[in-house]
């Protein structure tokens, strides 16, 4: 009798252990593969921030002002999602005191349906300018702030001819320098461009 109940008691055990290892590889399969691929890897490539000139004794004469770039969603140029765009652009328009028609312009001209990415509509705006406005500009679900850095020369036009200065890179500057895409800048003249791989 003893051995009757320990054999039950094994059969039972490994029947249990049976059902729950179908209900887990067979039932709950598409549960699993769906957390799975939401374990994917993005990689996301950082542009560099553009190093500074300086004068034989130390003091810059060209270097990068911090500040921030503000983008709204994509695909909100199509016509059922034109009222959205209408909202975001009044107020950023309303908020950085910028003309909305020339923010949807911009973002017009730039938005695409390939493009997955924020589309930047005000390139650079200083920290100043921006700080007052930080929190109600972040709150907005279609708007992103991200870090924008701008060429800054302290002396102005002074030596301009021999420090240069930089510009948008085109299709040819991507080809010669893969990293002129992530920064989008590359040297024009002078010692901006002659430095251009080491800045």
């Amino acid at each position: 009798m003893r051995m009757r109940l320990v054999f039950g008691m094994m059969a039972l055990v490994w029947v249990i252990l049976l059902a729950r290892i179908y209900h887990i590889s067979i039932k709950s399969n598409t549960y699993y593969e769906e957390i799975a691929n939401q374990n994917a890897i993005k990689v996301e490539r950082l542009a560099p921030l553009r190093g500074s000139i300086k004068d034989v004794h130390g003091r810059p004469i060209a270097v990068n002002r911090l500040g921030f770039s503000i983008g709204i969603a994509p695909h909100l140029s199509a016509r059922s999602r034109q009222p959205l765009l209408d909202e975001e652009v009044a107020f950023l328009g309303a908020v950085l005191k910028q003309d909305p028609e020339e923010l949807k312009r911009r973002y017009l001209r730039k938005d695409s349906p390939y493009f997955q990415g924020f589309v930047t509509v005000v390139d650079f705006i200083s920290h100043e300018e921006l700080i007052e406005h930080f929190s109600r500009i972040s709150l907005r679900e279609r708007v992103q702030i991200a870090p924008a850095s701008k060429r800054h020369y302290p002396y102005g036009k002074l030596a301009s001819h021999v420090i240069g200065y930089v510009g948008r890179a085109n299709l040819d500057d991507y080809n010669e320098d893969p990293i002129s895409r992530l920064t989008n800048h590359v040297g024009r003249t002078g010692l901006e461009r002659f430095y251009n791989g080491a800045l």
